[in-house]
C-alpha cells in the first residue's frame, strides 16, 4: 500500500481528495443560488435587486479577519524552490487544485487569463497541486499553457499547509491575499474570470488604487 493510500485512510485526508465529497457542494450551491434568485425577484418588485458590490466593491472581501497567510516554500515542477515571501508586497491568489479534479481543470484557463492580464500590476497566482506528481503537473502546465507558478510538495506537506491556511476540504479552494499578506477571501469551488476580476477590483478599492468616487462597473 502506497504512502498516499495510507494517508487516505484518515478522515481528513480522505475528504481532501474525495471527488464524492466535492460533488456535495454542487446541490448546496445550486439551492442557495435558487434561493438568492427568488429573493432578488421578490425584492425587485418593490425596490429592485442589486448586488452589494455594485454599491461598494469592498463588499467582495471578508469583513472578518482571516489571518495572515503562512509563509511556505515548495518546489515547482522544475524543482525550483518557491516561497510565498518571494512575492511580498503583491496581491496573491493561492489556489489548491489537482490535475485529476474536473472543476480545477475547468477553472485553470480563467486563472491563466487573469494572471496574464495582471502580472505587471503587482499580482501573482500560485497553484499548489494536491495529490499530484511532478510529471502530471508538468504535462498539465504544458497542455494548458500555465504561466504562473505551479508547486508540487509531498502529500503531508501540502495537507499541513492547507490546514495552516484554513483548510482545503473541497477542490479547488482558493485564498485571496492582499499586499500585506492578509487573507481577505476564501473561495470554495470553481470560480470564473468575472469573480476573480471583482475581487481584484475590490482590493484596488481597499488599497486606494481605485478612486472612492469612481462609478463601479456592472
Amino acid at each position: 500500500m502506497t504512502r498516499l493510500r495510507r494517508l487516505l485512510k484518515t478522515q481528513a485526508f480522505a475528504r481532501l481528495y474525495s471527488e464524492r465529497h466535492m460533488s456535495r457542494i454542487k446541490p448546496t450551491v445550486a439551492a442557495w443560488n435558487g434561493a438568492i434568485v427568488a429573493l432578488c425577484v421578490a425584492a425587485a418588485l418593490v425596490v429592485g435587486c442589486r448586488n452589494a458590490a455594485d454599491e461598494n466593491p469592498d463588499a467582495e472581501l471578508s469583513e472578518e479577519s482571516l489571518g495572515v497567510a503562512p509563509d511556505f516554500t515548495l518546489p515547482d515542477f522544475n524543482g525550483n524552490p518557491v516561497s510565498l515571501s518571494d512575492f511580498k508586497g503583491k496581491r496573491i491568489i493561492v489556489n489548491f487544485w489537482g490535475t485529476w479534479c474536473p472543476p480545477c481543470v475547468a477553472e485553470t484557463p480563467d486563472l491563466v487569463a487573469l494572471y496574464e492580464a495582471n502580472k505587471d500590476k503587482e499580482f501573482v497566482v500560485i497553484g499548489i497541486a494536491v495529490g499530484d506528481t511532478v510529471e502530471s503537473v508538468s504535462a498539465f502546465a504544458a497542455e494548458y499553457r500555465v504561466t504562473y507558478p505551479l508547486l508540487v510538495g509531498n502529500d503531508k506537506e501540502v495537507y499541513d499547509l492547507s490546514r495552516k491556511f484554513g483548510g482545503a476540504d473541497y477542490l479547488p479552494t482558493t485564498y485571496v491575499l492582499d499586499k500585506d499578506g492578509k487573507i481577505v477571501r476564501k473561495l470554495v469551488g470553481q470560480q470564473d474570470r468575472s469573480a476573480f476580476d471583482r475581487l481584484l477590483r475590490a482590493l484596488d478599492w481597499r488599497e486606494g488604487r481605485l478612486a472612492q468616487d469612481e462609478e463601479p462597473s456592472s
